[in-house]
Formats: C-alpha cells, structure tokens, sequence
C-alpha cells in the first residue's frame, strides 16, 4: 500500500526511544530506527521534520534529492534528512505537535 501512495510512514515509539519510518524499495517492505531519547510526538512539513524527546525538540530539513539519490544502494531513498537543530523544551511532554503554516506548535501534554 505504502509503495501505491509512493509514501513512508513516520512513527515515534516512546518506551523503546526509536523513530521508525516505513517504506518500500523494489515492493519490499522498509524498517529503520533512529534513537531518540523518549521519543514523542513528531510534526511533519514539505521540507522539515520536528521530533519531541526528553527536554528537545529536534529539527530535522531535506537534504536534497541529490544526497539521498547517492546514498547506497543507489536509488533507494528519495528523501534525506538532517538535524539542523535542536530546541531546549524543559521537562515538557511533547507528545502533540503541528506545523502551523511555517511555525511548529507544540502541546504540553504533561500539564
């Protein structure tokens, strides 16, 4: 289905710490984790990912098709991101969070 919509999936496992994103690649199913300290909510945008974790909020921005076209193997991905930055949130809970145009909103949920 994800191969269809030429989509992935972004999901965020809080206990275990991970951001997994699912995929296709030549009608196989993709799995990949990336460590986040208490992952929380994650907020997409064209060009921009936020992830929440324990007291950050992470700011990750396209690299580019070219960077990802040169990863190994050639092809697979069509989409790298970077951390660009990381805000300092506090001991918040950041498990809802929405680009609201261009400025990322993010609730409290600890409160």
């Amino acid at each position: 289905m994800l191969a269809g919509l030429r989509s992935s999936l972004l999901a965020t496992t809080y206990q275990a710490g991970q951001v997994v994103s699912f995929g296709t690649y030549e009608n196989q199913l993709q799995v990949a984790l990336e460590p986040f300290s208490v992952a929380m909510g994650i907020a997409t945008h064209p060009r921009r990912v936020a992830v929440g974790s324990r007291g950050l909020i992470w700011m990750m921005e396209s690299a580019g098709r070219e960077l990802a076209q040169s990863l190994s193997p050639a092809g697979k991905y069509d989409a790298a991101l970077l951390t660009r930055s990381a805000h300092v949130s506090g001991n918040i809970h950041s498990h809802e969070m929405a680009f609201v145009g261009d400025e990322l909103w993010v609730v409290n949920t600890l409160f």
